[in-house]
């Protein structure tokens, strides 16, 4: 019974987790695309 407790609690904060990633990943996204851009932009000024 209380093996079957832990097993349902760990499957909530699995469920929770996947929530907040997939909150969390077009904002990653984004956050990469301004990072990768700003890098070339570095990398043209650097190269000048």
């Amino acid at each position: 019974m209380h093996i079957e407790q832990e097993h349902l609690r760990d499957r909530h904060a699995l469920d929770y987790h996947r929530k907040v990633l997939k909150s969390y990943i077009p904002i990653m996204r984004e956050n990469l695309c301004l990072v990768n851009r700003l890098a070339t932009v570095k990398g043209v000024y650097d190269t000048k």
